[in-house]
């Protein structure tokens, strides 16, 4: 099986964008994939605990930047994507776009995770 068809049930992966990050070495992208879902992990854990009356800026700001180039990296745009309008709210002092948004990227990421998990077992 191709590495295009074990993600074809992961509509935000563009297996072909992504793998022209790696010259098209398929070991090497799965390999990234398979740290996609710590770093997830770790950084939504850090999102999650963002106190909506108060938001850490810098915080946003900092775990929204590394999502996003990993995402891009990977061809995974749509969660890129999020992840890069967020940045921007916290570059630019947004806390409203940041309450407003933080949840719906969490819970698009979580299940994006829980899918590509599945996929690489």
């Amino acid at each position: 099986m191709s590495v295009a068809e074990r993600f074809t049930n992961i509509p935000e992966i563009d297996v072909q964008q992504g793998l022209k990050t790696v010259a098209g070495n398929e070991m090497i992208y799965l390999r990234l994939l398979g740290k996609i879902e710590p770093l997830l992990e770790k950084s939504l854990g850090n999102l999650r605990s963002i106190d909506f009356e108060a938001v850490d800026l810098q915080l946003v700001s900092f775990e929204a930047h590394s999502i996003k180039g990993a995402m891009y990296n990977l061809g995974i745009m749509p969660i890129g994507d999020i992840a890069k309008e967020l940045e921007l709210a916290a570059k630019n002092g947004d806390a409203r776009s940041i309450v407003e948004q933080l949840p719906l990227f969490i819970e698009r990421s979580e299940e994006f995770s829980a899918r590509l998990k599945a996929a690489l077992q």
